[in-house]
């Protein structure tokens, strides 16, 4: 008798605190804040933008409060569009797409960098002995307005070839696929970068410009956000751009995990060739995630062909480097690299 009267009065309460401990969880007994979200976009399976993979995979995301969801989008153009429309928060992208939006009036800028030059080759069927006999074919490229294609055009012209009226530069969606209508005889030559351009070469294709030895300036990996996100999020972009720097640090000082890692996204198998690709892009990655004033100049230089409006554009225009100098200020790049 006395059980069935004091089960409605029971019953309440324990169906509002299992309510309330879904609600809140453990976080709330214990003063720990739920992770902030951040949706972070990259444009490429490459080796050079593995520092982001490896910050998620080694949890530095985590430990810095924060519950980031990457999404890979292929062509920077499309980055930037998701950064302006707000679909993504950061982008992990080439700085050209970044640099054309501000010129056209966009909120968007580089908000640091790892990788201000070109890092690649020019491949081509052993058929071509020279620079010279890329006039009149097919060069592959991943998409219009890619790094291959920049990268191609800058090399080309230091070798006298009209990149505009000399060869044809051809779509092939990705750096594999790119490897794929090389080696499918669809065209003459591609320019691709690491590690494809050298599963190209073990295929039996010739490098026939090895553009990462020209050390020419651009700003080829680049980390990007919008005005909006730097005035609303600097809270959580702060810790990001923290993990990104471990994420750089561990690509640096651990091969073995970064090539695991690597070889986990890129889908290819740990062999010589991406030890190879890991020296290449780990010797010019910069781990203070610097934009370099001469790499922006550089791309400037590519975007006045067609936009009249850049000639008056100063680098400075393009970035906010706000949340790297603080890690600078702070002493935590100098404490992570001691």
């Amino acid at each position: 008798m006395t059980r069935n009267l004091s089960k409605p009065k029971t019953l309440p309460m324990l169906v509002f605190f299992l309510l309330w401990w879904g609600i809140t969880g453990p976080s709330h007994l214990y003063g720990q804040k739920r992770p902030a979200p951040l949706v972070v976009s990259y444009s490429a399976l490459v080796a050079s933008q593995s520092y982001l993979w490896i910050a998620k995979e080694a949890g530095f995301f985590e430990r810095n409060g924060l519950d980031v969801k990457l999404v890979l989008i292929i062509s920077g153009a499309q980055n930037t569009a998701a950064l302006l429309a707000g679909d993504v928060d950061v982008a992990i992208i080439g700085g050209m797409g970044v640099m054309r939006a501000r010129l056209a009036g966009g909120e968007v800028y580089m908000i640091g960098g790892t990788k201000n030059q070109f890092a690649g080759s020019i491949v081509a069927n052993p058929r071509i002995k020279t620079v010279a006999d890329l006039k009149g074919k097919k060069i592959a490229i991943t998409r219009r307005g890619s790094n291959p294609e920049y990268m191609a055009r800058a090399a080309l012209l230091r070798f006298g070839i009209n990149p505009d009226r000399d060869v044809t530069f051809i779509q092939a969606g990705g750096a594999p696929e790119t490897v794929a209508a090389l080696h499918g005889g669809g065209v003459e030559a591609a320019s691709i970068i690491p590690p494809h351009n050298l599963r190209a070469i073990s295929l039996g294709y010739k490098e026939l410009i090895d553009v990462t030895a020209m050390k020419i300036p651009f700003v080829a990996t680049i980390i990007a956000t919008t005005k909006k996100n730097i005035d609303t999020k600097a809270s959580v972009i702060l810790p990001f751009m923290q993990a990104i720097a471990d994420g750089v640090h561990k690509f640096q000082t651990d091969k073995a995990y970064a090539l695991k890692v690597i070889s986990k996204y890129t889908r290819t198998p740990i062999n010589e060739d991406l030890e190879v690709t890991y020296g290449v892009e780990g010797g010019i990655m910069d781990r203070n995630l610097n934009v370099h004033n001469e790499a922006i100049q550089a791309t400037l230089e590519e975007i006045r062909k067609d936009v009249p409006k850049a000639a008056q554009a100063k680098p400075e225009d393009f970035v906010d480097l706000r949340f790297v100098n603080s890690l600078k200020q702070s002493g935590y790049l100098d404490r992570l690299w001691k």
